[in-house]
């Protein structure tokens, strides 16, 4: 089953490098079939540049069916800085600078993966002033003394800690507040939302035609969810497959569950989610209510997808 919830959300990005002869030199058998480049430092034989249109090749086609398989994927990210960026990996070469840089880049991944998470919790980091205290410790003069740091490190820790556990707390209490607010006015406003036993609340926008699916069914489906402030955090436009023998064990989906097997082909319906029923440890912002927008377009005709 493809994961559908999959908020959290961090595409996996690899560093790839392309290595060169350092010292641009071919070997006597080759010296004949070199291609000279003019401003390029590095030159390469023809079998080396057939090989390098091969692989060149297979990796281009190998993100054009990643996006092919998830034609979302487009809308969600910017191409052209997406291979922007890729570019700027893949023309690295192998000197000790461009080695520290990408060294540098690996560890910025890193931090910003733990950043992005934090953040997407709703804590808000300040960017300039992390880079400002990380540079100060990195270019500073002075002699670490290493066992000392360590019992810093764990005081510092425990009091990074502390601090990101009130700021959670503080979010908490706010997103729990805006989602009552938020459902109370959306049940005065439009009747026609119903309140499910799951505890959440959904609304039938389509009827759709046909039978209901059953527990076997697996469902061609249009996914979309945002947080009530407009943030879209999955945007599934075209039809994905959903096992509903599956998804009754999801901890977010299992609360839809009936809602998503009593609609027909065709239907759709809006389901409000408030933040108390998401658990804990799925990473996102605490008590944050979710709106959960689903077109069950029809029963899926490869089950083995």
């Amino acid at each position: 089953m493809k994961k559908i919830f999959s908020i959290i959300l961090f595409a996996g990005l690899v560093l790839g490098t392309v290595g060169c002869k350092g010292n641009g030199s071919s070997s006597a058998s080759d010296s004949s079939a070199t291609d000279s480049k003019g401003s390029d430092s590095h030159s390469t034989t023809a079998l080396e540049d057939s090989l390098s249109q091969t692989m060149g090749d297979m990796a281009g086609t190998d993100l054009k069916a990643g996006f092919q398989q998830n034609p979302d994927m487009e809308q969600q990210i910017d191409k052209d800085e997406f291979l922007k960026g890729m570019m700027a990996v893949i023309e690295m070469d192998t000197t000790k600078k461009s080695q520290s840089y990408m060294y540098g880049l690996q560890q910025g991944m890193r931090i910003y993966q733990e950043l992005s998470q934090l953040e997407m919790q709703g804590v808000n980091v300040n960017r300039k002033l992390y880079i400002n205290e990380l540079k100060k410790a990195v270019e500073s003069k002075d002699t670490l003394d290493l066992a000392k740091m360590q019992q810093d490190m764990q005081t510092k820790q425990n009091n990074a800690n502390d601090m990101r556990e009130r700021a959670l707390k503080a979010k908490s209490e706010k997103n729990l507040a805006a989602g009552k607010k938020y459902v109370e006015e959306l049940l005065k406003k439009d009747k026609d939302f119903k309140p499910a036993t799951s505890g959440v609340y959904y609304k039938i926008e389509n009827a759709g035609n046909g039978a209901s699916f059953t527990d076997a069914s697996v469902i061609d489906a249009k996914l979309l969810l945002k947080d009530i402030n407009g943030n879209v955090l999955q945007n599934m436009s075209e039809p994905q497959p959903l096992p509903l023998a599956q998804i009754k064990q999801d901890p977010i989906f299992g609360k839809l569950y009936d809602i998503i097997k009593g609609m027909k082909p065709g239907a759709k319906a809006t389901i409000v989610i408030p933040g108390d029923q998401i658990p804990e440890d799925m990473g996102l912002a605490p008590n944050m209510t979710y709106i959960f927008e689903i077109t069950t377009v029809g029963l899926h005709t490869d089950t083995q997808a």
